[in-house]
This record gives C-alpha cells, sequence and structure tokens, in this order.
C-alpha cells in the first residue's frame, strides 16, 4: 500500500515536470520559426536555420544521454539544458549577424532537444510498468501544450506575436519548469538497471542482431516519415499566416496537439490492441495524407480537420516508438537509444527537410512543398511493409 502510494506521487511529480516543460514547448514549437520570420529572415534562410538547430539537436541528445547513462544526473542535465534553452532567444533578438544566429540556434537545438529525450529514459528508470505508464505521464505533457495555446487563444496575447513576446514567453514558463525539475526524484539509475541488464546480456547473439536491425529499420521508416513531415513542423505557421491570413496560427497547432493526448494516454492499450507494427504504419500513413490535404485544399476547416490526424502522426508513432525501445532495448543503454530515436529519425530528417522545404517553396509555392515531401514518408510504409515481409520468411516477428 505504501509502495503503490509513493509510486503515485512520483508519476504526479513527472506529471506536473512534464505539463511545464511542454507548455514551453508549446512556444518554441509553434513560434520559432515566426520568431525567425519576424526577424526579416527569407524562408530558405529560415529553412536553414531551423536545419541547424535540428542537427545541432543530434549532438546534444547523443552526448548528453551518454553522460547520463553513466552517471545518471538526469536533473543536473535537465536543468542546465532548461536555463540555457528559456534565455537564449534573447541573445538572438539582439543579433543581427547571421553567424551569430547560426551559432546561436545551434546551442539552441543542443541544449533544448536532450530534455525530451532524458525526460522519456527518466521515466522508464523510475516507473514500475513503463511501456504503460508512460502514456500517463507524457499525456499531461500535450495537455500542457494545449492549454498554453488555449491561454493564448482566449486573451489574444499571441496574435500576430512579435519576436520580443515570444522569447518572454519561453522565459516565463521555462524558469517554472526549471523549478519543477528540483522536485522530481532522481532516477533509479545504476543498481538496478544492472541488475536487469544482466537479463539481456544472456540474449544470443542472433536475437541481439535481430532487435538491432529492427531498431535500425524503425529509426530509418520514421526519418523517412520525419524528413517529409519536416514541411510541416518548418513551414506551416508561415503558410498559414502568408497563404491562408490566419492570425492566430497557434489554434491550429492547439487541435493537432489535443489530438495527440488520447493516443498517448492509452498508447499502451492501443499499441496491445494494434501491435507495434500496425500503429507505426498509422502514424506514416497519417503524415502522407495530412502533408495531401495541405497541398490541395484551400478550405481552413478542412485544414482544421487534418490537424485532428495529429493523434496518429506523432501521438501513437511516437508511442510506438518508445514502447519499441522500453521492450526491446537493455536498459542500460536506453538513453542513449532514446537519443539516437530523436536525434536521427526526428533531427537529422528536419534538418535536411528543412532546407529542401524552404527552396521548394520558394520556386514552386506551399502547396506543391507538402505534395512533393508526401513521397518520403511514403516511402517509409514501404520500408516497413518490406521488412515484415523478410522477417515473416525467416520465421521471425517484426517488431
Amino acid at each position: 500500500m505504501i509502495h503503490t502510494l509513493g509510486m503515485k506521487f512520483i508519476k504526479i511529480r513527472y506529471i506536473v515536470s512534464l505539463f511545464l516543460f511542454y507548455a514551453m514547448y508549446a512556444i518554441v514549437a509553434p513560434y520559432f520559426q515566426i520568431f525567425l520570420h519576424g526577424k526579416g529572415l527569407t524562408p530558405s534562410i529560415t529553412g536553414i536555420i531551423i536545419g541547424i538547430w535540428e542537427v545541432s539537436g543530434i549532438a546534444g541528445p547523443l552526448f548528453l544521454g551518454a553522460l547520463v547513462d553513466r552517471t545518471g544526473s538526469f536533473r543536473i542535465v535537465l536543468l542546465i539544458c532548461t536555463l540555457v534553452s528559456s534565455t537564449i532567444l534573447y541573445a538572438i533578438i539582439s543579433s543581427q549577424s547571421l553567424v551569430v544566429i547560426f551559432f546561436l540556434a545551434a546551442l539552441f537545438g543542443f541544449v533544448f532537444k536532450p530534455i525530451m529525450s532524458v525526460n522519456d529514459s527518466m521515466i522508464s528508470h523510475n516507473l514500475p510498468d513503463p511501456e504503460h505508464d508512460y502514456g500517463h505521464v507524457r499525456g499531461a505533457g500535450s495537455i500542457g501544450f494545449v492549454v498554453v495555446l488555449i491561454f493564448f487563444e482566449m486573451t489574444g496575447i499571441f496574435d500576430s506575436p512579435t519576436p520580443a513576446a515570444i522569447a518572454r514567453g519561453t522565459l516565463i514558463l521555462g524558469a517554472l519548469y526549471a523549478v519543477s525539475i528540483v522536485f522530481i526524484p532522481p532516477a533509479a539509475h545504476s543498481n538496478e538497471s544492472r541488475r536487469i541488464t544482466s537479463r539481456w546480456v544472456s540474449l544470443n547473439t542472433a536475437e541481439s542482431r535481430i532487435v538491432t536491425t529492427q531498431y535500425i529499420i524503425l529509426i530509418t521508416a520514421v526519418f523517412l516519415g520525419r524528413f517529409g513531415f519536416s514541411s510541416y513542423y518548418s513551414f506551416f505557421s508561415i503558410y498559414l499566416q502568408e497563404e491562408m491570413h490566419v492570425v492566430n496560427v497557434g489554434l491550429y497547432w492547439m487541435i493537432a496537439v489535443s489530438a495527440e493526448v488520447f493516443p498517448i494516454l492509452f498508447a499502451g492499450k492501443i499499441i496491445q490492441g494494434t501491435g507495434r507494427f500496425i500503429a507505426i504504419l498509422l502514424g506514416l500513413g497519417a503524415m502522407v495524407t495530412r502533408l495531401m490535404i495541405y497541398s490541395f485544399t484551400d478550405s481552413l476547416i478542412i485544414l482544421g480537420f487534418a490537424q485532428l490526424l495529429h493523434g496518429l502522426t506523432f501521438g501513437l508513432l511516437h508511442a510506438a516508438c518508445i514502447s519499441f525501445i522500453n521492450a526491446k532495448i537493455n536498459p542500460e543503454n536506453k538513453t542513449i537509444a532514446m537519443s539516437l530515436y530523436l536525434s536521427i529519425a526526428w533531427g537529422l530528417a528536419a534538418f535536411l527537410g528543412s532546407p529542401l522545404g524552404g527552396l521548394l517553396i520558394e520556386n514552386m509555392g506551399f502547396q506543391n512543398m507538402f505534395r512533393i515531401m508526401a513521397i518520403f514518408p511514403l516511402s517509409g510504409i514501404l520500408l516497413i511493409i518490406g521488412y515484415k515481409f523478410f522477417l515473416r520468411g525467416k520465421g521471425h516477428k517484426a517488431f
């Protein structure tokens, strides 16, 4: 009884902390591109800067993820990364040099991106059943994201926000999240992790190779999906402002993130019913569908309904990938595995996809850009299906 109450209290502290982090993320994700655009940068330069931000988000999680795996210093890393992330936009505002902006964007990505993978790994170390409990905790983050955007919509304070307003909002919410880090429990990292790892060491070499290959295929398929979908993350807000004349773009992001709450909260049960393979296919397929909708419609209502697919393109897809890592990867290497997943499949894909998206916009327009970028998640679907049939021929189960 006491142990059960203790675990519930731990979950509550994680829930509050993730709520505040994703409240901060509710400013960074929709408005960073507008922040850069507000400085008078062209779409191609904006794409390059966002790409730099994303690719530095590869090095950050890999370096800091390995550090956390060795030392268990989850909270210290989170606190340092948060303090730098929440103040760096002010430094970008004061600079007019592209070289300096590139450097600051790289530093921003290096310290901001690890927060997500370190949080995910810390949860998996501390919760007794991370495959099912993860969704309950991570769902609070999605709710935090939505609450902030609802607040912006109701107050109107972020209607056509200036770079200074975006920087100020990031600083305030970042400071609140930094305070919450002090109160989250340290991860039960070393002794328990080594004890559990002894079971993984006993895996035969053939089985280990299959797990490794599946992990590589999974990352590659999600990479292809994210490469194409970088067109959404990097340019959708600008598309709404310039092409669709939407004043408050946060409303559309709020619809999207609201749609991800249910799949994340109940990810364990959903994936248990569908299996990871189907969940991954649904996520990639929804990416193709959303991009094709963006490429053909001029209706704001249809665009709003398309945002509901975010529950699949991120919510279910991300949950399925985290489920795979929790179930298949050696516990001592979970942080680096999650960092690789977020860095390669999401960060590197965005780094490469964002500049391409910017060039396509300048030469072919937004809608043609969305149409062309849909090819990449479609390629990810074909890769996953092909690998599924390959494993079936050898008598193995995929994912």
